[in-house]
């Protein structure tokens, strides 16, 4: 009776003892992902402060702002009218990055965003963006945790913060998210030695990635 009281006793211990590491298993499956979500979001909130100030920043983003007008109607901008009148002048450098901010507002602008409201819009997403690929990339190269840890060192990461609060649209931020994403896509197509629908699609994201973040 004892011994089998005993023999209960031990297997109740190490039922409980059992459960936590299942439970760890689920908290890493599930709970770092949804706080990863969160610090992308905490990351967006604080980038998107400055959304709300009268003007500018940055002085260089009134020259942005207009050339992001041009390629909302001409996708990709050939000259910029404000520039050496009557004429004004050709356009050059990264054309791509007005190109794909028009591309965002064409999209955003279902959901009841103005060409000033997608423009301010774009620094923060793009800056929580980079958040979650720094946690995806992370938890790719390393572990759940590192990931977790590089979410949350680029939220308050001043050279992230500087290029994506909103009012600053150059091209530095989204450079680093497309970057850290065509890494990503490029590491997951690596991993896969079988060809299959995993391997073909992340082969097709780092070439759109790649020549994104190249734009």
């Amino acid at each position: 009776m004892v011994q089998t009281e005993i023999k209960e006793k031990r297997k109740n211990e190490k039922g409980e003892g059992s459960s936590l590491p299942e439970y760890y298993q689920k908290f890493k499956a599930y709970g770092l992902p949804l706080i990863a979500l969160l610090f992308a979001y905490i990351g967006f909130k604080i980038r998107a402060v400055t959304s709300n100030y009268k003007t500018f920043l940055d002085p260089d983003t009134f020259f942005h702002y207009e050339m992001y007008r041009i390629a909302i109607d001409e996708w990709i901008p050939k000259y910029f009218a404000y520039a050496d009148p009557p004429a004004g002048v050709k356009t050059g450098g990264y054309l791509g990055l007005y190109t794909v901010q028009a591309i965002f507002y064409k999209i955003v602008s279902v959901f009841g965003y103005d060409q000033l409201g997608a423009f301010k819009l774009w620094p923060p997403f793009v800056g929580a963006m980079t958040i979650i690929a720094a946690y995806l990339l992370g938890r790719k190269l390393h572990s759940d945790w590192a990931g977790l840890w590089a979410a949350a060192f680029m939220i308050f990461s001043y050279a992230n913060f500087s290029k994506t609060y909103s009012g600053n649209n150059r091209g530095e931020g989204p450079f680093m998210m497309f970057f850290l994403y065509a890494v990503l896509f490029l590491m997951i197509y690596l991993d896969e030695k079988e060809w299959n629908w995993k391997k073909v699609l992340s082969g097709v994201l780092f070439l759109a990635t790649s020549v994104l973040y190249m734009a």
